[in-house]
């Protein structure tokens, strides 16, 4: 970032209290960067940092005592900041797509204020026991990484007790994946895809958002519960192959399924129409 683009950001930071350094490819804050900031603006609400090559975060951002949102998602960041425990009005703390491998409990406990924290597309293995004594946490975990589906070796994953509304469709390329604990978070759906994991023994979704449907199939069971959504993953297949049928064709009463493909009899032209992609291939009935 170029002294230039620093100081329009600065000067937008005068009235909206806003300063965004992201995407920057910082692999360090300039020199001197929390008093430059007070100089434009002493009371800086909301600071973004993400999408840098940051390794660390200096002290002196403790000097924003007034600063509420701290985002710091997809840089180099291997532990947890210590400078966040010296921000007492700390409400939002964002570093997902990091590489923090273990968090501090002490510093943890100190952010008494906070009432958002992601953590996701990090290397964690647990969390620590402090993260129950924040009074105020309303959101740990949003999100998991698309990624996900390319660990061929996980056999467990426990995502419990979070704030997740989704999950990637490549979970349903978990090979060896047995037990999945998703339950107490806000989902809405599951991904179709799910339905194809042939190793899952426990796949807890219990007390999330998920309407009447899901509700009842898992209820019934876990072999119900993947055919429930095998057959959502068909009908969505189904779908799509609708939605790409070339506009204005007219297309008779017979149907049929083969190989993957939707096969319409079209009498007009006495010509089948295939559909299983993004162009319609016709084909004489003498030459099916």
């Amino acid at each position: 970032m170029t002294p230039e683009v620093l100081e329009e950001r600065l000067a937008e930071a005068r009235q909206s209290y806003k300063l965004n350094v992201g995407y920057a490819g910082l692999a360090q804050l300039p020199s001197g960067f929390a008093e430059l900031v007070k100089k434009h603006n002493p009371h800086i609400l909301e600071l973004e940092l993400s999408s840098n090559n940051l390794t660390a975060v200096p002290d002196e951002l403790s000097e924003f005592a007034h600063l509420r949102t701290l985002r710091l998602k997809y840089n180099q960041l291997r532990k947890l900041p210590p400078v966040v425990a010296q921000l007492p009005a700390l409400t939002v703390l964002e570093l997902a797509g990091n590489q923090i491998g273990k968090l501090d409990p002490g510093i943890i406990s100190a952010m008494v204020c906070l009432r958002e924290l992601d953590l996701s597309g990090n290397q964690l293995l647990e969390l620590p026991a402090a993260i129950c004594r924040l009074p105020k946490l309303e959101a740990l975990l949003e999100s998991l990484p698309e990624e996900i589906g390319e660990l061929p070796a996980l056999v467990r994953l426990n995502v419990s007790t979070n704030a997740l509304r989704t999950l990637p469709t490549s979970m349903g390329r978990l090979r060896k994946i047995q037990r999945i604990d998703a339950a107490n978070n806000m989902l809405v759906r599951v991904p179709p895809s799910m339905g194809h994991l042939k190793t899952i023994k426990e796949l807890n979704l219990r007390y999330n958002n998920l309407d009447e449907r899901y509700k009842s199939k898992i209820e019934e069971g876990l072999s119900r519960l993947l055919s429930f959504l095998r057959e959502e993953a068909e009908r969505e297949r189904l779908e799509e192959i609708e939605r790409l049928k070339p506009i204005g064709t007219q297309l008779g009463p017979y149907t049929a399924y083969r190989h993957g493909h939707v096969t319409v009899y079209d009498p007009e032209h006495h010509q089948l129409v295939v559909f299983g992609g993004r162009t319609a291939e016709r084909k004489r009935l003498d030459d099916v």
